[in-house]
């Protein structure tokens, strides 16, 4: 149940870090699942979306692929959609977190990340296509460093749209 206790205290920190530098942006990277964050971390990430004083940016960690077969609503397509429309307020920028750690990966049953290696590059041009999309993070760094040749291609293909 929640109590506001969180509330309070993302709020408490965004007029912390405010009234030190004003400039100083702060944002929150949550799950995907918004009913995981609600019901299960007691963030009320909806409300901060949409109300000044939580948040600048709000970047959810959307994880998955185009074919994520055991949770249809977690397909990528699904989730960018909904993110997307969640927010109304134009204070709070969307940022979305791709996870191209999985390349090369099974992902819970799903072939996709191996047999594919432009599926980041297709998050990428999606995400560039909705209106209030104000930009992109990777996860993981090591991604980039990798000698994996697994990731050659997938990071060849992502680079290709970032010149």
């Amino acid at each position: 149940q929640m109590d506001g206790q969180i509330d309070a205290f993302v709020a408490g920190t965004y007029r912390a870090i405010k009234t030190i530098k004003k400039n100083v942006k702060f944002g929150i990277s949550p799950q995907a699942n918004m009913d995981t964050n609600y019901n299960k971390l007691y963030a009320d990430v909806s409300h901060w979306i949409n109300n000044n004083g939580y948040v600048d940016s709000i970047m959810p960690q959307l994880y998955f692929g185009f074919k994520y077969e055991k949770i249809v609503s977690f397909k990528f397509t699904e989730l960018i959609n909904y993110w997307s429309k969640l927010s109304t307020n134009l204070n709070v920028k969307l940022y979305i977190a791709l996870g191209v750690y999985k390349s090369g990966l099974l992902d819970n049953g799903s072939d996709e990340w191996v047999t594919q290696s432009d599926i980041v590059r297709k998050q990428v041009m999606l995400g560039r296509t909705i209106k209030n999309f104000s930009g992109f993070s990777v996860y993981s760094y090591s991604f980039f460093t990798s000698n994996n040749k697994n990731n050659s291609l997938e990071r060849k293909n992502l680079l290709s749209i970032l010149k």
